[in-house]
This record gives C-alpha cells, sequence and structure tokens, in this order.
C-alpha cells in the first residue's frame, strides 16, 4: 500500500504567533498606561482612570506571557516527540466519521484502526486542525503519526492512500 503525505506538523504552530502579538500588545498596553498617567489630562483630575489602565495592561501582559511559555512548552513538547519518533502509528480504514460540522465550526472526529480522532476544538495544541478536512469520509484508508497529549490523540502526520 502506497501512501501520501497530505498534513506534516512544523515546529512552530499559529498559537505562538498569537501568543507573541499579545505579549506585544500587553507591552503597548502598559506603556501606553504609564504614558496617560505621566502626561495626560486626566492624570490632574481623576488618579483612578490611569491606575485603573495600568492594572488592566499588567494583568493583560500576565495573561500573555503565561499562554506564551505554556504554549512553548506544549510544542517544544510535543514537536520533540514528533522529531524523536516516539510517536504512535495508527493505520487502516476510516471509520465513525463525523465531519458533517466541519464547514460550519471546524470541529470533525473519526476513528482509525481503534483510535478516535477529535479535531478542531482545542486550542492551543499544535496539529492537525481539519486542514480542509482531508479526512471526509468513512472507507478512506489512511496511516497517522500521533501522540496522546491532555488525554488528546494530537495528529502529527495524515498519509493518505495514493488514488
Amino acid at each position: 500500500m502506497e501512501y501520501e503525505v497530505v498534513f506534516e506538523v512544523t515546529e512552530i504552530s499559529k498559537i505562538h504567533y498569537y501568543a507573541g502579538a499579545g505579549v506585544f500588545l500587553g507591552l503597548f498596553l502598559a506603556a501606553f498606561s504609564i504614558f496617560l498617567g505621566t502626561f495626560g489630562t486626566a492624570a490632574h483630575t481623576r488618579l483612578w482612570e490611569p491606575a485603573l489602565a495600568m492594572l488592566f495592561s499588567v494583568a493583560f501582559l500576565f495573561v500573555s506571557v503565561y499562554s506564551f511559555i505554556g504554549a512553548t512548552r506544549m510544542t517544544r513538547e510535543i514537536y520533540g516527540n514528533y522529531a524523536q519518533g516516539n510517536v504512535q502509528i495508527a493505520e487502516g480504514v476510516v471509520e465513525s466519521c463525523d465531519t458533517a460540522h466541519f464547514y460550519k465550526n471546524g470541529r470533525g472526529s473519526f476513528e482509525l484502526d481503534g483510535v478516535v480522532f477529535d479535531y478542531g476544538h482545542t486550542t492551543g495544541i499544535p496539529g492537525y486542525r481539519g486542514k480542509g478536512n482531508l479526512i471526509h469520509e468513512d472507507g478512506q484508508r489512511a496511516r497517522i503519526h500521533y501522540v496522546t497529549y491532555g488525554g488528546e490523540n494530537v495528529i502529527l502526520r495524515l498519509e493518505l492512500e495514493k488514488t
């Protein structure tokens, strides 16, 4: 049986871009609130406004940095396992394919070789997220390289039978 690789995870996931953008946005908001507190006209009449802006900025920055660190750790662990070959492989015929809602909300699930794969509902886990709904019906032959992370089977490489 000959397969064609249709999806393979990369080391950098999109979550890094979003988390990184959040960090920079948090830094911008912190700097802006300091500016308001120092130079804003409201600083002399209503002191609570710049203080509230600063508090919000610091809280947002903390959440952004914490998310970025967590996403980086998770991505390195998952991709590290894949790069070292510490993955499981499921191969066979797709069963219990439920992709009716894929185009509506980007979610779907299917079973391959007794392993259930849900995708599209977890944010932050790098891996297959539907990718154009490559798995779309029962009976497709596939081979999947995956790891189990956080109780979910994360697809890192998807190969479909050549037609």
